[in-house]
């Protein structure tokens, strides 16, 4: 038998839980809002710093169509672009952060069509597993088709 002695705090409605929870929360507050407040803003603005570049994925050709992904700064989702040539300007396709403004959302992945006129994108909400697969014409926008309640899928 292996000692298990937190399996205690699985129980997360338990009193006992709860008070370890607060406790261990005031001890952190405690720390945070003493001298090391300081430390923590310079820390916090250095990592910042140091993350805060573009980003950018490698290029892909799907039908006659180059598409890349490019993350700007500390943004949250990285944006799907694509040209029709590689001495154009690349255009917006998806940009989530536009389509799921009022939402937290999870970029879980696209999928292209052979010829390249669509994709097929994963989206999850809030911090869930489970995750909607959303259709979009590369060249007019979304479409109406959509999968929901989808796990564990390729």
């Amino acid at each position: 038998l292996v000692p298990d002695p937190f399996r205690w705090l699985e129980n997360i409605h338990s009193e006992e839980v709860k008070n370890w929870v607060e406790a261990q929360n005031q001890c952190t507050k405690n720390y945070f809002s003493s001298n090391v407040e300081n430390e923590r803003k310079k820390f916090h603005e250095t990592m910042s710093s140091l993350f805060s570049y573009d980003k950018m994925g490698c290029p892909m050709k799907h039908g006659d169509k180059y598409f890349y992904y490019k993350k700007s700064g500390l943004d949250n989702q990285s944006i799907l672009y694509k040209m029709d040539n590689l001495d154009e300007n690349p255009t917006v396709v998806l940009d989530p952060s536009i389509l799921f403004k009022d939402e937290n959302m999870t970029f879980q992945g696209s999928y292209f069509s052979r010829d390249g006129t669509k994709v097929a994108y994963a989206v999850s909400l809030n911090g869930c597993d489970w995750f909607s697969i959303h259709v979009m014409d590369v060249n007019t926008g979304p479409l109406k088709d959509k999968i929901d309640w989808c796990k564990f899928s390729p």
